[in-house]
């Protein structure tokens, strides 16, 4: 009897351990697994450059960790999901949720289709440690203060952290030509080896990254985060948005090893950060508007000047405030700017 084939689709969650679609399509039997760019969807929300130049390498890392078993597609996931059912016969494919609005859009109209051909589809939270939909006050409305999100959030312990897939028989899609380097994530001006030069990417240099900071800068991260001189905060955000570590995993490994080397202040502060991430995502799926619309109709009559050469200034870091143009320097350099410059330079 012929073994069935199940679709694993990577999206933002380029790791194996703690990935719960994953698992759950290995335990099957033989996978397809596939990562998709759709440069359509997005639109105005099109990555940037250096996030796609991050992108690539990550792709690469993951290929690797795969024994270069991950197939590479570029166009939209509703047709490129069909044709691949159509030739492998699949009956099941599995996916972990993401919660930008255009994802949402682009999903639920992937869900109809599977549901009109009958095709058994899964899709687990691998990029958060609650679903926004779980967190709800008492009469089942949703939070817009963080202080009472937080301490409700807080009553719900997160998931456990599983681990990478026991056997995991992956397939390759051999018709299928394309390549990481067809996927033109990487500019054709060198000004990317600015950005790569402060980066390692992947899974064990996130897992990496994270072990480094619970030993050598928890300890003074509540004070320490505020001064942007200083090497005191995590630098996780770019590995938590690719997904090349979850926050589960992240929130274990503060709990088991970061409270052996900081305080109680610097540990419940960093949780805290983490939270503050996790209700970035809670607004944006309840409140819809929010991309586009002012969270507080107050700002809607907030006065802005519309001037291209004072907006260069800025970009470019040129307005002659130190702190917000070594922000903007910062950030055309590395493709990262410190959180508090961040405010500041907003």
């Amino acid at each position: 009897m012929k073994q069935a084939i199940s679709i694993f689709w990577f999206r933002q969650d380029l790791r194996l351990s703690d990935n719960p679609g994953l698992i759950e399509a290995s335990r099957l039997g033989k996978v397809l697994l596939i990562y998709i760019l759709d440069d359509l969807s997005p639109s105005p929300f099109k990555i940037g450059s250096a996030s796609q130049i991050y992108l690539h390498h990550s792709l690469a890392s993951l290929n690797q960790s795969l024994n270069n078993s991950l197939n590479l597609y570029v166009g939209e996931p509703k047709e490129i999901i069909f044709q691949l059912i159509k030739k492998y016969n699949i009956k099941n494919i599995f996916w972990n949720r993401c919660y930008e609005p255009w994802r949402i859009s682009a999903d639920t109209i992937i869900e109809k289709m599977l549901n009109d051909f009958k095709i058994n589809y899964t899709v687990f939270n691998g990029s958060y440690l609650w679903r926004p939909e779980e967190i709800k006050k008492e009469d089942g409305s949703y939070y817009k203060v963080f202080g009472a999100f937080k301490r409700k959030a807080y009553s719900s312990e997160p998931r456990k952290v599983l681990p990478m897939p026991a056997n995991l028989i992956a397939i390759k899609d051999h018709s299928n030509k394309t390549t990481l380097n067809d996927l033109q994530l990487i500019p054709k001006h060198r000004w990317q080896n600015k950005i790569t030069a402060h980066w390692t990417f992947g899974e064990s240099a996130a897992q990496n990254k994270l072990d480094n900071f619970l030993h050598n800068c928890l300890s003074g991260y509540k004070k320490g985060r505020d001064f942007p001189g200083r090497d005191q905060t995590s630098k996780l955000s770019v590995n938590l948005h690719f997904g090349e570590i979850s926050p589960n995993q992240i929130w274990e490994s503060v709990h088991s090893i970061g409270r052996f080397n900081a305080s109680d202040d610097d540990v419940d502060h960093f949780l805290s950060e983490m939270i503050w991430r996790e209700f970035s995502c809670y607004l944006m799926k309840h409140f819809k508007g929010l991309p586009s619309d002012n969270f507080q109709d107050k700002f809607n009559t907030f006065p802005w000047k519309y001037k291209k050469l004072l907006l260069n200034a800025w970009k470019t870091g040129n307005t002659g405030y130190p702190l917000i143009d070594a922000g903007m320097r910062e950030l055309w350099q590395t493709g990262y700017m410190h959180n508090r410059v961040r405010l500041i330079v907003a």
